[in-house]
């Protein structure tokens, strides 16, 4: 058992160094997000790796189904985080250092989504997701994940109108967020100093997340098609 674990640990080590034999940048930008990880405050990662290879089949799924519902109760508390500032933000209440309190926690919240949503992507090479509805709960948490950063690119505009031109009230502020992330920009409210390049930003982690998305759901497919040849075969 020992030795299996090993074995594996000693995989994973590989797989990781690949990268910094083949170039170094890829190797350091994952050595980056892996540390923005453990900034987190709920993991996507079991505590102790090893012990979770060696449990039983009936053990693991237990601990995948709990570690589930704590990520999701961590997003749900979130996303009411982010509607409360919405309807606050209507009543102008949050102003001066109060407001810049609630930018730098959003800011967090941010920084969080892209963190856990690129290391599951691409960096996370210890995740060995084997069955299809853990694939759909990521696909669809990506998905929740992408319009959390409308809500909270949102509030950074809502809280600097001044710096959105022909922006007249807090809506404006979410309704630009919109608009930038899915790339419509229609144009009626155009950006100055510093929020143009916070919305160059998200225009760049609206495609990047529509990237993660369409992924997903091609490695979706292929589970998919498994199952239903599975059933087919059960009920013959």
């Amino acid at each position: 058992m020992k030795d299996k674990r090993k074995q594996k640990k000693k995989v994973n080590e590989v797989e990781i160094n690949k990268l910094k034999e083949f170039g170094f940048i890829a190797y350091y930008v994952g050595i980056f997000f892996r540390f923005l990880s453990k900034l987190s405050p709920i993991g996507s990662r079991v505590k102790n790796q090893e012990e979770f290879d060696a449990a039983p089949d009936e053990e693991k799924i237990n601990v995948c189904k709990k570690q589930a519902m704590r990520v999701d109760k961590y997003i749900l508390g979130w996303i009411l985080f982010e509607i409360a500032t919405l309807i606050t933000s209507e009543l102008g209440i949050w102003k001066n250092y109060i407001g810049f309190i609630l930018i730098l926690i959003i800011v967090l919240r941010i920084i969080d989504i892209l963190q856990t949503n690129i290391n599951l992507s691409i960096f996370d090479y210890e995740r060995k997701a084997t069955r299809v509805a853990s694939y759909v709960r990521v696909l669809v948490n990506v998905i929740v994940n992408y319009f959390e950063l409308i809500l909270c690119f949102g509030f950074i505009y809502a809280q600097n109108l001044a710096f959105l031109i022909n922006g007249s009230n807090y809506t404006d502020g979410y309704y630009f967020s919109a608009t930038t992330q899915l790339t419509i920009g229609y144009g009626d409210i155009i950006p100055s100093g510093f929020i143009k390049f916070i919305a160059c930003f998200q225009g760049f982690v609206g495609f990047l997340f529509a990237i993660i998305i369409i992924s997903k759901l091609v490695s979706l497919f292929p589970k998919l098609e498994e199952i239903a040849k599975k059933n087919k075969g059960e009920t013959k």
